[in-house]
């Protein structure tokens, strides 16, 4: 082959490439190169992360949530191990084991507290991306995690989806659910005495299981048992575990709901998390409240 005609080739090949490039759909979220990488603020994603070390039962519900337990390598000591699973626990998201973290070269970490200094500089030594999810306040911002931890296990196209159609599951089950027709006032007493707000995911989620939030006008869980007592709540919830409390406490007693015994133990650890299983404990509320 003369040069004239090799260099022709080569014009030819790299015109047929780039021809190819161009008319590739941009909007097909099966193609690879349409996903990754992803930015998230300013995390940068480059592949699917095949490694990943969860420091919260948060991030590993939402991970269960959205299809990816599957990609999970460590989870914290607090979290449960997703089904047929027994993966290593690796401390805390306010105490994690540092070193153990780094051996296992995970390609990325999920967590709900910012790694302290030290820890945060040997991530990024290592290359490994941090995203940091904090509890959502409102359904919209649960909607947010999902689609940008979607995004991260799955790419900005397909991985949106994802976490888009985990949540939209969760959204249809809770419009599912029966209204009573005079919503009766209820109270969601969490661990340590703090109450689900108005303003707070659970308060939220009390409302959409069909009662009217006895905690109105107060906000971040504060209400003390005393003004809890004086909102009259026909309905109490609480963690299991904790009805034989709320029925014997000195407050609480001359309340409607502890008088015609409408005390109810809820699955407040699953409204916490924050995972699809708290769809579950919204229904179980909703049908003590039709009773």
């Amino acid at each position: 082959m003369t040069k004239q005609k090799w260099i022709s080739a080569v014009f030819c090949a790299l015109l047929a490439l780039s021809v190819l490039t161009a008319c590739r759909d941009k909007t097909d979220p099966n193609d690879p190169r349409n996903n990754y990488p992803v930015s998230i603020g300013e995390v940068t994603i480059k592949e699917l992360p095949l490694k990943v070390v969860s420091l919260s039962p948060l991030t590993t519900e939402m991970m269960k949530a959205i299809g990816a337990s599957g990609h999970l390598t460590a989870i914290s000591d607090a979290c449960t191990n997703p089904d047929g699973t027994n993966l290593p626990r690796m401390g805390s998201a306010m105490a994690p084991q540092t070193d153990e973290i780094l051996a296992l070269a995970p390609s990325l970490l999920l967590t709900t507290s910012q790694p302290d200094t030290a820890f945060a500089q040997q991530l990024e030594l290592y290359h490994i991306p941090v995203l940091v999810f904090s509890p959502a306040a409102s359904l919209e911002e649960l909607r947010s995690n999902y689609e940008t931890l979607g995004m991260a296990m799955g790419g900005k196209l397909q991985g949106l989806q994802n976490g888009q159609r985990a949540f939209s599951i969760l959204q249809k089950g809770l419009d599912g659910l029966t209204q009573p027709q005079n919503p009766p006032k209820a109270a969601l007493v969490l661990d340590g005495a703090a109450v689900a707000t108005p303003d707070t995911l659970a308060g939220q989620l009390l409302e959409q299981a069909g009662a009217q939030n006895a905690a109105v006008g107060c906000t971040g869980y504060r209400m003390d048992m005393a003004a809890l007592a004086d909102a009259a709540p026909d309905i109490l919830f609480c963690p299991k575990g904790m009805a034989n409390t709320i029925k014997t406490n000195s407050l609480l007693k001359e309340t409607p709901a502890v008088k015609n015994n409408r005390v109810f133990e809820a699955d407040t650890t699953a409204l916490e998390q924050q995972g699809i299983e708290l769809l579950q404990a919204v229904e179980q509320m909703n049908q003590a409240i039709l009773l």
